[in-house]
């Protein structure tokens, strides 16, 4: 008899979920122990193993720290798993606006910012900036100032002297 077969019956006369180790103590109960050919050192941890495996017969019902509940898949009606398919259903639509959010922040990189701040600098008439982007990337030839990632950086300047001097404004 293997440990799988040992779980499949004591799981059919269990009651609820049990944990590897409450499968190996009702398995001792029921005198199922003795029809195995040999029992290593810790039995629960091969029927634990061997019940997590095989996910056509079992199912993990639930688990509590680091301690896993095992339950039949014929028998799935009797105690369903805690994650239902109609909780799914209600997190889906909660985690969909969620993943849309997260999505939308990690989906604009700096870079793709950088021509929009310069565009508003420039064209807002709090500012009226000249602004330039300027791209520090990789450079292949230079080993010595290679620099991980893309760093980007924005300057600006401002004229003071065609606000002070309107004429020379109009003669650029």
């Amino acid at each position: 008899m293997t440990y799988r077969e040992l779980g499949k019956k004591v799981l059919e006369q269990a009651e609820e979920p049990l944990s590897a180790e409450e499968i190996w103590k009702r398995a001792c109960e029921m005198g199922l122990d003795k029809e195995r050919p040999s029992i290593g050192k810790t039995p629960w941890s091969t029927i634990g193993s061997d019940l997590g495996k095989d996910k056509k017969q079992f199912y993990v019902a639930h688990k509590k720290g680091k301690t896993f509940f095992y339950w039949l898949k014929s028998r799935e009606r009797e105690f369903p798993p805690q994650e239902t398919p109609d909780s799914k259903e209600e997190d889906d639509e909660q985690s969909e606006c969620s993943d849309t959010a997260e999505k939308q922040k990690t989906s604009l990189k700096e870079k793709d910012l950088h021509p929009l701040l310069v565009k508003f600098l420039n064209e807002d008439p709090n500012f009226k900036l000249l602004c330039k982007t300027i791209y520090h990337e990789k450079c292949l030839k230079d080993k010595k100032a290679s620099v991980s990632g893309i760093i980007l950086t924005s300057w600006a300047c401002i004229f003071p002297i065609i606000n002070i001097f309107p004429t020379i404004k109009k003669k650029l």
